[in-house]
């Protein structure tokens, strides 16, 4: 089975889970069934909280008068969140490295009724850790939020030249709390380019599930997906979390 037919056999599988009783041959639905929607993009909207000279603080923060403008006008007529729903965001960018820099996420998640969610970090400046002493201030970041906000961890293709080394990296990773590898971004290589298989291999070999961004310069495929194709038959125990372009 290729790509897409799998991809299209899980919206299938999705709504069959919804569907009227009469088209399924179901008639009692599970006692323990629990539904999750995971909707949404990667605005960012738990990060931090949006300074004026934010064009001067935050890298790659594009236009952020147009951005503080937009979040005043939501602010004023965004509905609550139902008081009786309660849920995840599986991908939120966050200034994790930042003295206090979850505070931020947490306000968010109360507000919105986010029960639980999962930060992944972007390869900048207060979002990764560069040196131990940022780590050590990532780590203690996190430590109050444990279980309530989990994170990703992420290796840039080319910064290792084994896969042993980016085992040994993933393994301190997991020790330390992290519970997937993304957002990971191939950028300027194919989907399966030599770089990133290592990295497929690696979180396989750990556990690690692998969320990938993919677009038009990252991580890129042709139509068809075949070349994601080729990585989940390469590495099948390798669970993968698709977002981005991929559906186009």
């Amino acid at each position: 089975m290729n790509t897409t037919a799998r991809l299209r056999l899980l919206a299938l599988s999705a709504l069959m889970l919804v569907a009227p009783r009469g088209l399924t041959q179901q008639t009692t639905p599970p006692a323990n069934l629990q539904l999750y929607l995971l909707i949404g993009q990667s605005n960012m909207a738990g990060r931090a909280e949006i300074p004026e000279d934010a064009g001067g603080i935050i890298d790659r923060c594009y236009h952020p008068e147009q951005m503080i403008l937009l979040r005043e006008r939501l602010a004023a007529v965004a509905p609550k969140p139902p008081a009786d729903i309660r849920f995840i965001d599986p991908h939120v960018h966050a200034m994790s490295v930042t003295p206090d820099g979850l505070q931020a996420v947490a306000k968010w998640m109360d507000e919105r009724n986010v029960e639980r969610c999962i930060v992944s970090p972007l390869n900048h400046k207060g979002s990764r850790p560069r040196t131990e002493e940022e780590r050590a201030t990532m780590l203690a970041n996190f430590h109050p939020y444990k279980g309530r906000i989990d994170r990703m961890c992420i290796i840039d293709p080319g910064e290792v030249a084994t896969v042993g080394e980016a085992v040994t990296l993933l393994q301190r990773e997991i020790a330390d709390g992290a519970v997937a590898f993304g957002e990971h971004y191939g950028e300027k290589l194919m989907f399966d380019d030599p770089k990133n298989l290592l990295l497929y291999e690696a979180c396989e070999k750990v556990g690690l599930p692998v969320m990938f961004h993919i677009d038009q310069n990252k991580n890129m495929v042709e139509p068809g997906m075949e070349r994601v194709d080729r990585v989940l038959k390469m590495f099948p125990a390798c669970k993968i979390v698709a977002h981005a372009y991929w559906w186009r």
